[in-house]
C-alpha cells in the first residue's frame, strides 16, 4: 500500500535534467516520469474490473547532434515499470530503446528512426486480439526512413519506407505480423504557405506465408494555410484492398483541419476512413470523426476537450460492426516555467452488433498529473 501512496504523492511528476556530457558537445539527459491512473474497466469488457495503475519511467537520452552541420542524432533508453493496486501479479517492467536521425541538404532532407519496445495494454477491444479479460503483451520493432526533395521553386516530392513487426508473447489467438508501407507524394506549392499534391501509398500486412492483406491508397493531398487562420493536412482518395476476402475498393480519407479562432482558442476537426488490421487477421474498415478544442483562460491556465465517434465494420464473411464513442476533458495549470499540474477525465462506450459481435463495454478514467523540469 505504501508504494501506491508514494506514487500518488508524486502525482505523475516529471524530472528532467542533464547528468553528464560526453566531451564538450554531447549531453546525456535523465528523465523520470511517474503516473497514477484510476480506471473503472481495466480490460474493457462487460464485467468491469476497476484498478489503479502506477507507472514509473526512468529514461536516458544521448544527444549526438552536430552543432557544426545539419545533422541531428539522438538515442534513448527507458523502461516503464507498472504497479497494479489490486492485481500485483501483473506488476512488470517494459523496456524501450529508440534512435532518431535527420539531415538536411540544400534542397533535400532525410530522416529515420528505429525502435524496439516491450509493452502490455488493455487494448481497444481485447476480443480483437483474442485476449479478453487479460493484458495483451507484445514486442514491437519499428523502422522508418523518409526523404523529400525540392525539384523547383514550386515542385517537390516526398517518399519513404515504414516497417513494423509485432510479436505477441501473451498467447491466445493473436497473430504475429509484419507490416510495411511505401508512400510517394508529389507537391505543387500554389502559394508560399500551402501546397496541393497527388500520391500513392502501398501497404501490406503479412501474418504468415498464406495469410496477408495488401492495399493501395491513391489520393489527393492538401496541406498548409488554405485560408486565413485555417490550416489543412488532409488527403482524400480511393483505397484498393486486395485480400483473401475479395474486399471491394472504397473511398478513403485522412482529413484534418485546424481553425485558429483567436489567440486563445483553436479547434481541430478530423475525419478518417481507412482499413486497419486486427491481431486476429481480420480486415476492418474504420470510419472515425473527431472534434477537439483548446482554450487558454490565462497565461498559466489552459483547457482542452475532445470527442470521437468511430464505426468499425469487419469485412469478408465476418458479420460484425462496432460503434465506439469517447470524450476527454483536461485542465492544465502552469505553476512556474518549469512546473505544471493537470487533471483529465475520460469516458468511453463501445457497442457491437452482428452474428460475430464483439465486446460491449463502457469505462471511465481519472488522471492527475504534475510535471517538473530542471
Amino acid at each position: 500500500m505504501i508504494k501506491y501512496v508514494f506514487f500518488l504523492l508524486l502525482s505523475l511528476s516529471q524530472v528532467y535534467c542533464q547528468i553528464v556530457t560526453l566531451g564538450d558537445d554531447y549531453p546525456i539527459f535523465l528523465t523520470i516520469n511517474t503516473s497514477v491512473r484510476s480506471t473503472s474497466n481495466l480490460y474493457n469488457v462487460d464485467e468491469k474490473v476497476s484498478e489503479v495503475v502506477s507507472t514509473v519511467s526512468p529514461s536516458l537520452l544521448l544527444d549526438l547532434s552536430s552543432k557544426a552541420s545539419n545533422l541531428s542524432l539522438t538515442a534513448s533508453a527507458n523502461t516503464n515499470i507498472k504497479y497494479y493496486a489490486s492485481n500485483d501479479n501483473l506488476d512488470k517492467s517494459y523496456p524501450r530503446f529508440s534512435s532518431n536521425a535527420s539531415y538536411s541538404f540544400a534542397k533535400s532532407s532525410i530522416s529515420s528512426s528505429v525502435s524496439f519496445a516491450q509493452m502490455a495494454s488493455e487494448g481497444d477491444d481485447p476480443k480483437d486480439d483474442g485476449e479478453a479479460g487479460r493484458l495483451i503483451a507484445r514486442d514491437m520493432t519499428n523502422f522508418s526512413v523518409s526523404g523529400s526533395h525540392q525539384l523547383s521553386e514550386k515542385l517537390s516530392f516526398q517518399t519513404g519506407y515504414n516497417f513494423s513487426r509485432t510479436d505477441y508473447v501473451s498467447g491466445g489467438a493473436s497473430l504475429d505480423r509484419d507490416s510495411f508501407s511505401v508512400p510517394l507524394t508529389f507537391y505543387y506549392n500554389y502559394s508560399p504557405k500551402s501546397a496541393i499534391g497527388i500520391g500513392y501509398n502501398y501497404s501490406k500486412e503479412q501474418y504468415d506465408e498464406t495469410n496477408d492483406s495488401v492495399k493501395g491508397y491513391y489520393y489527393i493531398k492538401l496541406k498548409g494555410e488554405i485560408f486565413p487562420k485555417l490550416l489543412a493536412n488532409s488527403s482524400i482518395g480511393y483505397t484498393d484492398f486486395d485480400n483473401k476476402s475479395d474486399q471491394d475498393g472504397t473511398l478513403g480519407t485522412d482529413l484534418s483541419f485546424t481553425h485558429l479562432y483567436s489567440a486563445k482558442a483553436s479547434f481541430v476537426l478530423s475525419l478518417n476512413r481507412q482499413f486497419s488490421p486486427r491481431a486476429t487477421g481480420d480486415d476492418v474498415l474504420d470510419t472515425s470523426l473527431t472534434l477537439s478544442g483548446n482554450y487558454s483562460f490565462s497565461a498559466v491556465l489552459s483547457g482542452s476537450a475532445s470527442g470521437n465517434y468511430r464505426v468499425s465494420k469487419y469485412s469478408g464473411s465476418k458479420d460484425r460492426k462496432d460503434n465506439s464513442r469517447s470524450f476527454n476533458a483536461s485542465l492544465n495549470y502552469r505553476l512556474t516555467p518549469k512546473a505544471s499540474i493537470s487533471g483529465s477525465l475520460s469516458q468511453r462506450k463501445n457497442t457491437s452488433e452482428g452474428a460475430n459481435e464483439g465486446g460491449e463495454y463502457n469505462s471511465q478514467e481519472l488522471t492527475l498529473s504534475a510535471n517538473f523540469r530542471f
